[in-house]
Parts: C-alpha cells; structure tokens; sequence
C-alpha cells in the first residue's frame, strides 16, 4: 500500500529480511566490529542490535512471531549460526558447521531455522543441534529460494552448461518434486504456493510438486522475478515490474 518506513543505515549493508509481521533484520558493516544486525519493528524503530565481534556477519532472519532472531556468520573454521531471543542480549545457543559455507537461513520459529548452503541443506534446532537434509555437494548449486519450511533448488550437473535439475525439498527433507532442466535460470522466487522462475526468454511458473501452471514467452531481457502470496509474479526490467499470473490466462483475458 505504500512505503511504511524508511531506513537509512550508517555503514554498507550486507543483507536485509523481513518477517511477514513487517519486522526488518538489517546486516551491516560496522567499523571495529565483522558486522552489525538491527531489527527494526514495523514503523521502522529501531528495537535491538548485535555486533558481531568474531565472525563475518551474512545474514540474519527473524522468527514469524518476531520474537527470536537467527544469525549466519561465516569464519575461518566454517559457518556458524547463533540464536538470540529479542528480550535479552546474551546467546541462546549456536552452532558451528565447519568446512561448509551456508548460504542462507529460513526461520521456522520454535523448531529453528532451515540453512542453504553451496553443497547442502541442513535443520538447525533452537538449541544448535544439527539435522542434514539434503547433500548436493557432487553437483552445482545455480540457484535457490527459501519459503513457508520449503527449498527450491537448482543443481547443474557440471559446472559448464546448463543440464541438471530442479528439486523442492520440504522442512523434513522430503522431495516434494523433481524436473529435469536444460535452460540457464536467471532469476527465480517462490510464494505461497507458487515458484517462478525466469528462464533468458521466458516466464515459468511452477506449484510446489513443479508442475507447470502457466509460461510466459515474452520476458526477454529482464533480470529478476518476485513471487508474491497472491499468484502475481513480477518481472522486473531495469525500468518496469510485469504482472503475470500463476493461473495461465484465456487469449481473450487481461492478464
């Protein structure tokens, strides 16, 4: 409906997420420290902070009720994933998953968060222990989307070419589909029920068990996708955001 807050941040910003609820974890650099997280409530106040001193700060998610906080950082010895509650400064727990470089996170709320990393999905509890879900780790990753306890992937067979495949994996590790792919993948979102992924000269949108709902051949030259809750995927260009349905549409009906 509009801008609702805005944020002007002190150093570079590394990463931003926001909560359904509106509430915004902001990573940042910080001079003296290896980042800085501020979570800011949704009229944009500022409500809590954490400097990390001994790891780079990547990202941090906040829970859906906007009560906990989960920080990725990444060091010398691997990745490391720290829990906060928001009522106190002091660790909850963490987690150090050496060798292995974590992407992202995805809060689940009071059973953690899911992790993506370049060869692996892991479930990390509240309290750091450690579940592997998936390893991918003979093929490579080209991209990914994390939504509502579910994974979208993309994994190429080699590092050249664009043959692999497509994978949704739920919180429990399951295979909720697979598809075989042979198209460089520019950019791709999921929501609700829905993935869109935007291939270098079209649209596709997918349900979670990939099957196809609707294709779009008129999308060359943008750059990026969002998939909102709605079944609305926006396509944007440099200069524009395309609507596009996730139910494909009749000849004679607006899109």
């Amino acid at each position: 409906e509009g801008v609702t807050a805005r944020i002007a941040a002190q150093d570079k910003i590394i990463s931003a997420t926001v909560n359904k609820n509106g509430y915004l974890a902001l990573t940042t650099q910080f001079a003296g420290y290896k980042g800085l997280v501020t979570v800011y409530d949704s009229a944009g106040n500022e409500i809590y902070k954490w400097f990390s001193g001994s790891a780079h700060a990547l990202t941090a998610v906040l829970s859906p009720d906007s009560r906990h906080l989960a920080v990725l950082t990444i060091g010398g010895g691997g990745s490391r994933v720290v829990f906060f509650s928001l009522d106190s400064e002091e660790e909850k727990a963490s987690c150090l998953i050496e060798d292995a470089i974590l992407l992202e996170l995805h809060h689940l709320g009071t059973s953690g968060v899911l992790a993506v990393g370049t060869g692996e999905i892991l479930h990390i509890a509240p309290d750091g222990a450690v579940t592997p879900l998936l390893d991918y780790s003979a093929r490579y990753l080209e991209a990914y989307a994390l939504w509502d306890g579910n994974v979208f992937l993309s994994l190429k067979t080699y590092s050249v070419g664009d043959q692999g495949l497509l994978a949704v994996i739920d919180k429990t590790g399951a295979h909720l589909g697979v598809l075989d792919k042979d198209e460089k993948i520019v950019s791709v979102s999921a929501g609700g029920g829905y993935i869109a992924v935007l291939y270098a000269e079209r649209l596709v949108i997918y349900n979670k068990q990939l099957e196809v709902c609707a294709v779009y051949e008129d999308t060359a030259g943008a750059g990026n996708v969002i998939m909102r809750e709605d079944g609305t995927a926006l396509v944007l260009t440099k200069f524009t955001a395309e609507p596009y349905r996730a139910v494909a549409v009749t000849d004679g009906e607006e899109r």
